[in-house]
């Protein structure tokens, strides 16, 4: 007579593996994997765009020719103004401050744009003549603001006889702001200076000549 078959389930020994639970790992473990590789994607995806955010807003600095500048936009009104901010120490209210200027032109940028011929000799007082006539959307009136305040916040007396005359006075400049063939600043004297301007590059011109101001200033600062 047959033996009849044992019917009993088997206890499973350990390390065995039970009916149907190795598909449903599998699937587990591919669902796990997915998320994981998601998750990734988005932190990957989300730096990316941080850096791309922070990078179109940060700050540059930057050093040339001995002054410190930092690029600044001012983006209130559409195109964003794009200046180059740059510092001098004052006396204000008996306390130490910092002057602001913003320069329109890049500094870098400026030596190949406006030659200068010569060598800036910086003088206790300024003779400043001006003979260029050109308002250029009031391009003119930031220009000689600037120029003027940069000289007077440095310690430079500023005198407008408007004869434009070098002399020969000890540390006495003599500077003419006039129109031009082409914007380059010309030494004819010592200390005597021709600014010259063609058509509305005065920004241009008057900051090349202030950029040498600067960096003599920082030198004996």
């Amino acid at each position: 007579m047959a033996k009849k078959k044992n019917l009993k389930s088997k206890k499973p020994k350990k390390g065995d593996v039970v009916g149907g639970s190795v598909k449903n790992r599998s699937k587990n473990d591919e669902r796990i994997l997915k998320n994981i590789l998601i998750f990734a994607g988005v932190v990957i995806v989300a730096g990316f765009l941080g850096v791309f955010l922070m990078g179109g807003n940060r700050t540059v600095s930057f050093e040339y020719k001995g002054v410190n500048f930092t690029k600044v936009q001012f983006c209130d009104a559409k195109p964003c103004l794009t200046t180059y901010n740059t510092k001098l120490p004052v006396i204000y209210q008996g306390e130490r401050a910092e002057y602001n200027f913003f320069f329109r032109t890049d500094p870098r940028e400026i030596e190949a744009l406006v030659p200068f011929e010569g060598e800036f000799n910086l003088g206790s007082t300024l003779d400043l003549g001006i003979t260029y006539g050109l308002s250029c959307e009031g391009y003119s009136s930031v220009a000689l603001d600037n120029f003027g305040s940069i000289f007077r916040t440095a310690g430079v007396t500023l005198e407008t006889s408007g004869s434009g005359t070098c002399g020969s006075e000890n540390g006495k400049m003599y500077v003419t702001i006039q129109e031009g063939d082409k914007t380059w600043i010309e030494q004819t004297g010592d200390s005597c200076y021709e600014i010259n301007i063609k058509g509305c590059d005065i920004l241009a011109g008057t900051e090349r000549f202030t950029l040498e101001a600067l960096s003599e200033i920082n030198k004996q600062l």
